[in-house]
């Protein structure tokens, strides 16, 4: 599939965005990139189209990583159960005289390159749709803005839909579904899970299993969808 610099520009759009409503956004990043813009897009554009394809192992790319501060564990339950501190200088204070050793907890942070960003926007636009397009209505976090026939919306701030309004339908259907079994007299349970650091221990190999993608019908080699999303990707692929 060719990659143009049209692509390149609509996938820096999409990444700006992205990085602006994220939790650490680039700005400064953001700023010096766009001081020269063109010149980026179009180097990264030459690097995309090069057969060797080493540069997104050098660390110029793929950028650095730190531990950021997320919380502190304590607790005082074992010295004064129910007891409420109003100032947290007092309840540290009492934490450390009763020696209970609070444990800090940090959160591994990615600080890429804003070529990487808009590489992993382009992989969206270009692959991740065939993945989310897959996937049901019963899939609520992460999913790619679409338009109401179910095509990409590539002229959509941001590449993501907003997640609030889907998480609070996913909570709310399962409380639903609660009420709805004890209304009947059923006898039911209900299971909630949260895994530590999901995307930190996922491995993406998964996603090239020729399992996993049999079971998906996606071709990724022929450029194209089998069975029902077929035909609407293969008009999509042709255009790009």
């Amino acid at each position: 599939m060719k990659i143009s610099i049209q692509d390149l520009t609509l996938a820096y759009r999409k990444a700006k965005v992205d990085l602006y409503y994220s939790s650490h956004p680039s700005i400064f990043k953001i700023a010096e990139y766009e001081e020269k813009i063109a010149k980026n897009l179009n180097d990264l554009l030459e690097k995309i189209h090069l057969k060797d394809e080493s540069w997104v192992t050098e660390a110029t790319f793929y950028g650095e990583w730190s531990l950021d501060p997320k919380a502190i564990k304590k607790s005082l339950t074992s010295v004064n159960d129910g007891l409420v501190f109003a100032s947290p200088t007092d309840e540290w204070t009492a934490i450390v005289e009763n020696k209970l050793f609070p444990e800090a907890e940090f959160r591994l942070m990615a600080h890429c390159s804003i070529d990487m960003h808009v590489l992993s926007a382009l992989w969206m636009l270009k692959v991740g749709d065939i993945y989310d397009r897959q996937l049901s209505a019963n899939s609520y976090g992460g999913r790619l803005r679409r338009k109401p026939n179910n095509d990409l919306d590539h002229l959509a701030l941001g590449s993501f839909k907003p997640y609030l309004r889907p998480f609070k339908e996913w909570r709310e259907g399962g409380i639903k579904a609660m009420q709805a079994g004890l209304a009947s007299d059923k006898k039911i349970v209900a299971l909630t899970a949260d895994i530590s650091s999901f995307y930190h221990e996922l491995d993406p190999e998964f996603m090239l299993n020729e399992t996993f993608m049999s079971r998906l019908g996606i071709n990724l080699n022929e450029g194209r969808i089998q069975g029902r999303s077929a035909t609407r990707f293969n008009e999509a692929w042709n255009t790009s």
